[in-house]
């Protein structure tokens, strides 16, 4: 049986201040309410974020990715980063913890410099 969660995403950028990273929210763009099955596939979740945001962002790289949530940053050091969503298994990850946890989606895009981390990210293209 197929379970879905609900996944509500924000645009914007991280940042970190005083060793703590805050996800600052771009206002104009919105949000977004996905809902995604236990068996939801990176490509689904990145074509989903792309047409819903109406993204043409040819050049740039999209990012996927979330803060843990508060029950688990109490047990890690505060400056601990952003989970990034880059493949399957990490979509997967990230159904199975909004099973248990509110979970808010932060994307955001940059300009397709080198890639120093995070490795795959998905080149987004709209045609």
């Amino acid at each position: 049986m197929q379970i879905m969660v609900c996944l509500a995403s924000v645009y914007g950028a991280w940042t970190i201040r005083d060793r703590k990273w805050y996800f600052e929210v771009d206002k104009t763009r919105g949000g977004r309410m996905f809902y995604l099955q236990d068996d939801c596939k990176h490509e689904e979740l990145v074509e989903m974020v792309v047409n819903d945001y109406m993204l043409q962002v040819s050049g740039e790289l999209l990012e996927l990715s979330y803060p843990l949530p508060a029950a688990m940053m109490e047990k890690l050091p505060t400056d601990s980063p952003p989970m990034y969503v880059t493949n399957d298994r990490q979509v997967g990850s990230l159904v199975e913890l909004c099973k248990e946890h509110v979970v808010r989606l932060c994307v955001s895009t940059r300009v397709g410099m080198g890639r120093n981390y995070n490795e795959p990210i998905h080149e987004c293209v709209q045609e």
